[in-house]
């Protein structure tokens, strides 16, 4: 049984909705050994593969010049086999295409699949809030006097005025930890100036230190 539900699974996982597993345990033949195992055979009918159907964004259209790019990263279309697996690839590369784009305040939601067996279609939406575009404005460090900000800017690998790129974020933390005089660091963009239609807004990066023993 278990492993009938996971075929069915299988099934619904790659598009096939309308998949039928039909399980059946062959009984032991009058006469014979008693302690032969019985066979057990599925017999799988994965009828017709469904396709994307509709699919909406959020208020990604919303990002301009930015937004073929974005949608190539996000890459499914209507049209094709459906996959959930995909879903779940594609939501992670849209995720960190608009980090690296400037989006500093980007959030996705849960991805939401309707089936639709009459069009043997998938309908998919995955909420999107773009937040906005962004440069970096500065660094402010909650430990002035121990490592200050502008110390901080000198070792990071952006300029004031460069795209906010999350990556870069990432790799400041590590600089920080690398220099061994702190136990834990955390950063956290903040808005300084907002968007101004094509124009990007400011974020700062606020820094949160924990002296190292």
């Amino acid at each position: 049984r278990t492993d009938g539900n996971l075929l069915r699974r299988l099934l619904r996982i790659y598009g096939y909705y309308d998949g039928e597993v039909v399980q059946t345990i062959g009984a032991v033949e009058p006469g014979g050994d008693m302690a032969a195992s019985p066979a057990v055979r599925f017999d799988i009918s994965p009828g017709a593969r469904y396709k994307f159907g509709a699919i909406e964004l959020g208020d990604l259209p919303t990002t301009g010049n930015d937004y073929p790019a974005l949608r190539t990263a996000f890459g499914i279309q209507s049209g094709d086999p459906l996959d959930n697996d995909r879903i779940v690839a594609s939501q992670s590369r849209l995720d960190t295409a608009l980090g690296e784009s400037g989006y500093a305040f980007a959030k996705l939601g849960e991805p939401d699949l309707v089936a639709d067996h009459l069009r043997e279609e998938g309908d998919l939406s995955l909420p999107v809030v773009n937040g906005g575009r962004y440069r970096f404005s500065g660094v402010v460090s909650n430990l002035p006097d121990f490592l200050p900000g502008k110390h901080l800017e000198s070792i990071a690998r952006f300029d004031t005025g460069d795209l906010y790129r999350r990556s870069q974020v990432d790799d400041l933390r590590k600089a920080i930890i690398a220099t061994g005089l702190v136990s834990s660091v955390s950063l956290t963009p903040r808005q300084v100036a907002p968007p101004q239609g094509e124009v990007p807004g400011e974020v700062a990066l606020d820094v949160s230190l924990t002296k190292a023993p």
